[in-house]
């Protein structure tokens, strides 16, 4: 995760930079949501492996509602925030970025289908039912995956060809 996550900003600062003027602001509230997703779940991840650790093997007993072993977790809880609640707003507003037909309409429906189930999965955390947070691992984990590829094919695009105006026949 600490790895992803700057490649996961990088990639909605392309969708910032890549959006018209019209629709500067849902790519830079994108980008916002992102870097609070960056940032909150590399800390949460840093502090795991480098504090937990530590503290579990050093003859102490486990701070089991603080670290991120089992539910209730406040580590657990705070990385579903990042996951579920940043990473699906990100997603729900880079969608708007994205208009018209071809591999934008592509890009838009991806988005989409990946930013609503990460929101949906607050629904575990929430009420205490974590299964429901399978929505959520079903937008980042399986469906986001497709939008980074299809946003990336979408990059790829020369431009002044009309196809970055999602002219194509994806």
């Amino acid at each position: 995760m600490i790895l992803a996550a700057p490649a996961m900003v990088v990639l909605m600062a392309a969708v910032h930079s890549y959006a018209p003027r019209e629709v500067k602001t849902y790519s830079l509230a994108a980008l916002g949501f992102m870097l609070l997703l960056a940032g909150m779940t590399s800390s949460i991840h840093f502090v795991q492996l480098t504090v937990v650790r530590r503290l579990e093997s050093a003859d102490r007993p486990p701070l089991l509602l603080i670290f991120f072993s089992r539910w209730p977790s406040v580590l657990f809880a705070l990385d579903l925030l990042a996951w579920d609640y940043f990473l699906g707003l990100s997603l729900l507003c880079a969608a708007r970025v994205f208009s018209g037909s071809g591999s934008h309409k592509a890009v838009r429906v991806s988005l989409l289908l990946s930013g609503a189930p990460c929101l949906a999965g607050l629904l575990g955390p929430t009420s205490g039912k974590l299964w429901l947070q399978l929505m959520g691992i079903t937008g980042y984990a399986f469906v986001f995956p497709v939008a980074c590829l299809l946003l990336a094919r979408l990059f790829a695009q020369p431009i002044g060809t009309g196809l970055e105006d999602g002219k194509d026949q994806f």
